[in-house]
């Protein structure tokens, strides 16, 4: 499989550069184009290690004069790496404490042993918690307590489906984190892009309010979630786990088992406190506005202040504060072993394949190739807008496609005498719904940071999830969106003008 993935990379990079398109593309936009296809042929193949393939774009971005080796370096540095970095540390204080075992026994004692109760237990607190918080800060938070469950039934179960149930639970957190995150408008960057495009390409629109948007996502993340958890414990074969037998463990023998751990440790304690205040962190950062009511946030105070800050200083306090003999709660050498550093490598890639999408004109492109809808059916112009902004975020950051795409999506509706919004919240709703690639979303490299999940079973699953997606957003638009928002059929608002 490597082989044919090594060569039909190449075969594919060097077709896209021979091809004509250098009149409609450009030199640097034909390139590019053609990297994009190599990395994801390659890193769905695994025809050479995934941060190997990360790395192409310091080698052919210069090489075929898209930009030099420095500008091309700059999205390795991204400040949402240094957030998973410092996401990947605290879990593994959690870890190294042991924190993760007692957490994640409490959580098989409340909601049971069966396989697909555990995986909708933990899709439901991801999704609710993604509502609020970043999906990628809830995602990291999540993970040390689900591969806790999964080592907890590993130890407690000889079953040869256990590798199913491990595959579920992890694409259920990355699915959930995606779907909740829709449900408010600060739930997802896309979200906040897609208010921002708004207001500022049009000063006289309606803002979007808090409240009407959950209106709209709410329903869609309750849809969605329960199908998708469907489609994993039932339908895709990697990961269906109804018929598994629970772990043998009654309730009585977990409760034993928690007993045994006894109290809370020195350690566990100063771990859980710097888990819940990095936690408290990301849910006030910003004020948070629901309705008349606006909570005041820690930008407030620092307005400088990020998740990725709020990340790495929950690393640093790691390593101020006194845990085990004659040492602090981690030590460097614990960092080198159990950081996935080649996720961050991966995450890195993904935000260089995007600055050169962005700066060689190809997203733009695509969003301009849009013009030629005229005169199709409504909804299929929503369909047609949905399914783009999900495959091609598979292959860029969800937060930086929607940047670029929403704009266009906006002028393209113009253009076609609709309201700007009948593209724009499709385009923004379908940013989060790319499911199948590690570098599509955050959450998806989180997970994939894992030893359980490949590209092959992660692009299997997600694109079944992508379609859904697809259908899901395009009959709400259609059904519920379009009064919600105040959308006229074929009709430019006056604010538009």
């Amino acid at each position: 499989m490597r082989a044919v993935g090594l060569l039909a990379g190449v075969i594919a990079f060097l077709a896209i550069i021979l091809s004509p398109l250098e009149a409609s593309l450009g030199d640097q936009g034909q390139a590019v184009a053609a990297i994009a296809v190599l990395m994801a042929i390659w890193w769905m193949t695994e025809a050479l290690p995934i941060p190997v393939t990360s790395l192409l774009p310091l080698l052919l971005y210069p090489l075929f004069g898209v930009m030099p080796v420095h500008q091309a370096a700059s999205p390795y540095a991204h400040h949402l790496v240094f957030l998973f970095l410092g996401g990947f540390v605290l879990a593994l204080a959690v870890e190294r404490s042991g924190l993760h075992r007692r957490i994640a026994l409490r959580i098989i004692f409340i909601v049971g042993e069966g396989s697909g109760r555990l995986v909708l237990g933990f899709m439901l607190a991801t999704a609710l918690l993604s509502m609020w918080i970043s999906n990628t800060a809830t995602v990291m938070l999540m993970l040390p307590i689900a591969l806790a469950v999964i080592e907890q039934r590993r130890s407690t179960t000889e079953d040869a489906g256990h590798g199913r149930f491990a595959i579920a639970l992890l694409l259920g957190l990355a699915y959930s984190a995606s779907i909740g995150g829709v449900a408010t408008l600060i739930g997802t960057p896309p979200n906040i892009v897609l208010a921002g495009v708004l207001t500022q390409m049009y000063p006289d629109a309606p803002p979007i309010g808090f409240v009407q948007w959950m209106s709209f996502g709410v329903p869609l993340a309750a849809l969605f979630l329960p199908l998708s958890w469907l489609l994993l414990v039932r339908v895709f074969p990697a990961t269906r786990i109804h018929h598994l037998p629970t772990s043998g463990k009654g309730r009585a023998q977990i409760r034993q088992d928690l007993l045994a751990l006894g109290k809370l440790t020195r350690t566990e304690k100063q771990v859980l406190a710097v888990f819940l205040l990095t936690a408290a962190g990301w849910i006030f950062r910003a004020p948070i506005e629901l309705g008349a009511i606006r909570i005041p946030g820690l930008t407030d105070l620092i307005p400088m202040l990020s998740d990725t800050g709020i990340a790495i200083a929950a690393a640093v306090m790691l390593f101020l504060l006194p845990g085990k003999e004659r040492g602090m709660l981690l030590s460097w050498p614990e960092i080198q072993r159990g950081i996935p550093w080649g996720i961050l490598l991966l995450f890195g890639g993904g935000f260089a394949l995007a600055a050169g999408m962005q700066q060689s004109g190809v997203t733009l492109r695509i969003g301009e190739l849009l013009t030629q809808l005229q005169g199709m059916p409504l909804i299929l112009m929503i369909l047609l807008t949905c399914l783009l902004l999900t495959f091609l975020t598979e292959l860029t950051s969800n937060t930086a496609t929607a940047s670029i795409l929403i704009p266009v999506m906006a002028a393209a509706a113009i253009t076609l005498g609709q309201n700007p919004l009948l593209l724009m919240l499709p385009a923004a709703l379908n940013a989060s719904f790319a499911f199948m690639l590690p570098v599509a979303t955050p959450p998806n490299a989180i997970v994939f940071s894992s030893a359980w999940l490949d590209i092959r079973t992660m692009a299997k699953t997600g694109f079944t999830l992508n379609l859904l997606g697809v259908v899901l957003v395009t009959a709400l638009m259609y059904l519920l969106g379009m009064g919600i928002f105040a959308i006229a059929v074929d009709a430019v608002p006056p604010w538009a003008f």
